[in-house]
Order: structure tokens, then C-alpha cells, then sequence
């Protein structure tokens, strides 16, 4: 084999790793985006539900007029 053919190759399965690398970092990218808004969904939907509760006794515990 040639060098300028080993070149080629060596050169085309840089190319190939580069492109995997930047496939696999949006994916990684993808995954953090998916997590972060479902944390903050899963947060919105505890402090509703902390706020249902804390505003139910405070309703049981109003001393009416």
C-alpha cells in the first residue's frame, strides 16, 4: 500500500471519530436538555402540590369571622 493511500485512510477515519465525537456530544446535549426540563417540571409539580397542602390547613385552621 502507498503512503498517500495510508494517508487517505488515516485521514478518512480521523474524519469519521470527528463526526462521531460531535454525534455523540449533541446526544449527551439532548439527554442534559431532557433532564434539566424535567427536573424543573418535576419541581414545579412538588411546590404545587406543597402549596395545596400548606394552603388546605391553613383553610382547616381559619377561624371563621
Amino acid at each position: 500500500m502507498s503512503a498517500a493511500r495510508e494517508e487517505d485512510i488515516t485521514e478518512a477515519a480521523a474524519d469519521s471519530m470527528i463526526k462521531r465525537v460531535f454525534q455523540v456530544a449533541n446526544i449527551l446535549a439532548a439527554v442534559k436538555l431532557f433532564d434539566a426540563t424535567h427536573k424543573t417540571a418535576e419541581n414545579r409539580l412538588k411546590n404545587q402540590r406543597a402549596d395545596e397542602v400548606r394552603y388546605g390547613e391553613d383553610n382547616r385552621t381559619a377561624q371563621p369571622e
